[in-house]
């Protein structure tokens, strides 16, 4: 009796605890997306053009999937109030980038570890309104205007990755484009959902 007793307590304490943070999380200004201009469409590839921005950047000595989540939790805490000012940052724009150098198979393996991860600011601030880290890992600095060719995944799973990389790379050749870098994007569309694509810097 005790221990049914015990876990009815513990369902109603978990039932209380999501719907507390889901009615915030609705009653949360929503996020503003990167706004970029879209030059041309190919079937599922996109050519875009992005303007430039500030951004703050973190490199994380993990693999990709952890170097989302760990990048998320360090800049997220840094945007939530964990600052110089104490200013709390919202609502931040979307998505949160990582990205790999290029090579010449236009592959990469998402289990190897050293990702550069960052996340746009607002475009309503300046840079000398952006306050300081207190963690020094983090770096203000700008995300130039830039062409980048888009292509939508549905996971972060190896082979749909270097799949897709290897349309991206037939389309490139056809467009006489060259790949400067590689860059894997995350949108968060809620608690447990998500959705990604693989953006290429071109020239």
């Amino acid at each position: 009796m005790y221990n049914k007793l015990k876990f009815l307590q513990v369902v109603f304490f978990l039932i209380i605890s999501y719907s507390s943070v889901a009615k915030a999380h609705l009653d949360a200004p929503p996020p503003q997306r990167i706004k970029y201009d879209l030059l041309s469409k190919n079937n599922n590839i996109e050519i875009r053009k992005y303007s430039k921005s500030i951004i703050l950047e973190l490199d994380v000595k993990s693999n990709l999937k952890k170097s989302f989540s760990e990048g998320t939790y360090v800049i997220g805490s840094f945007l939530q109030g964990r600052n110089s000012a104490f200013k709390k940052i919202e609502p931040t724009m979307l998505p949160i980038f990582a990205t790999k150098n290029i090579n010449d198979t236009l592959s990469i393996d998402i289990n190897s570890e050293g990702w550069k991860v960052f996340f746009f600011i607002p475009e309503t601030y300046q840079v000398n309104d952006v306050p300081q880290s207190e963690n020094k890992d983090i770096r203000i600095t700008h995300f130039k205007e830039s062409k980048i060719v888009a292509i939508k995944i549905k996971s972060l799973d190896r082979e749909e990755i270097n799949k897709k990389l290897g349309t991206l790379k037939i389309f490139l050749s056809n467009q006489n484009l060259a790949a400067k870098k590689i860059m894997i994007t995350q949108y968060k569309e809620g608690f447990f959902s998500g959705s990604y694509e693989i953006l290429v810097l071109v020239d």
